[in-house]
């Protein structure tokens, strides 16, 4: 039942099993069930879901694999059919007569955005999107593309659409090219990286934020919507993570790493200048830090952090372990035999990742 569990814990219902019926109850009151059914010698559920104008059914073959699901909400007189996956690339696609077609995706290489708000005067359609190259080590972290744009459409029928696209070419130069309603088209080299693009436009992450503040409106069920939607696969790339409003505190540090989907490794650099070193927390369910503690050397070659699956290792230029945090109990091990035991155990038996 990984499928309707992974719905009910979305909508954060209560389940309370009658028989062989699951009944799903939000407060106090029951707003749906799941039934165990059989037909031609297959074996279904049948999931119904009514709460106040949000409704959902669907009668699943125990064999499916899949994790889309499509509902419909009411909202005064605009329906909205929703689709949405919960898989390992998420999306959520939302279409009414009203605003058309509106959606949500994010996976390993792209986060994407199209979300159109009606306004008095006509409407204004906005996109969103980040783009990652894995053409190195480091850029691969820092986002190679970064793209805003506003349409922009009054009752005339008259449209007016505005851009900014930040990229890196083939030297890794940022490119910034800016577009006005005229259409005239600015381009320039600029330093920094896409990820300063992205963290100084406000557009982008005002869009993410409105969108947020619209999908919540939309469920009756008092939930933050996008946080749940991406809590089981993650946050992968520090690039997305500006968009994500909850995480500006995390905003000092000048990378972020994904040790594994609830833990994550930010590096900040120290505030001297003379000598300049790295810093790093660790990071547990977007809310958890744990201080992790200077590398020794200072500058370009002052060691370097590594893990795996069970620990984090703080490692000097020499290759020599200075520290271990472990994952799993949230602490770290500070006792030096204990911890060059570990790290010559997991070095030799197991590939680490930088």
């Amino acid at each position: 039942m990984e499928y309707e569990n992974k719905l009910i814990k979305l909508l954060k219902l209560k389940v309370i099993k009658n028989n062989n019926i699951l009944e799903l109850y939000k407060d106090e009151e029951k707003v749906g069930k799941i039934e165990e059914i059989e037909e031609d010698n297959e074996k279904f559920y049948l999931t119904t879901i009514n709460y106040k104008y949000f409704n959902f059914k669907r009668k699943r073959n125990i064999k499916e694999k899949d994790f889309i699901y499509k509902f419909q909400i009411q909202d005064w007189d605009n329906r909205i059919f929703i689709e949405m996956d919960l898989g390992d690339s998420p999306y959520l696609s939302l279409y009414s007569a009203l605003t058309g077609v509106m959606s949500f995706s994010i996976n390993d290489k792209e986060l994407k955005l199209d979300f159109k708000t009606d306004v008095t005067s006509g409407s204004v359609l906005e996109h969103v999107t980040i783009r990652l190259e894995n053409k190195s080590e480091l850029y691969k972290y820092l986002g190679s593309y970064y793209s805003y744009k506003v349409e922009v459409t009054n009752n005339a029928l008259k449209t007016k659409d505005i851009e900014l696209i930040a990229y890196a070419d083939n030297s890794y130069n940022k490119v910034l090219i800016v577009t006005d309603h005229a259409g005239r088209e600015i381009r320039s080299k600029v330093d920094g990286t896409i990820r300063d693009t992205i963290r100084l436009d406000e557009h982008g992450k005002d869009a993410m934020s409105r969108f947020r503040a619209y999908i919540n409106k939309l469920f009756p069920f008092d939930i933050d919507f996008l946080e749940t939607f991406l809590e089981e696969r993650g946050i992968r790339n520090d690039a997305f993570i500006e968009l994500y409003p909850d995480l500006k505190k995390y905003g000092d540090y000048y990378t972020i790493r994904e040790i594994n989907n609830n833990t994550l490794l930010g590096i900040r650099l120290s505030e001297s200048e003379s000598p300049l070193r790295s810093y790093g927390d660790i990071i547990c369910d977007l809310k958890d830090c744990y201080s992790f503690g200077y590398l020794k050397g200072t500058g370009d070659y002052s060691g370097s952090y590594t893990w795996n699956n069970d620990y984090v290792f703080r490692v000097s230029k020499n290759d020599e372990v200075e520290s271990i945090f472990d994952i799993k109990n949230r602490k770290e091990i500070i006792d030096i035999e204990e911890v060059k035991r570990i790290y010559k155990e997991y070095k030799g038996s197991k590939v680490l990742t930088k």
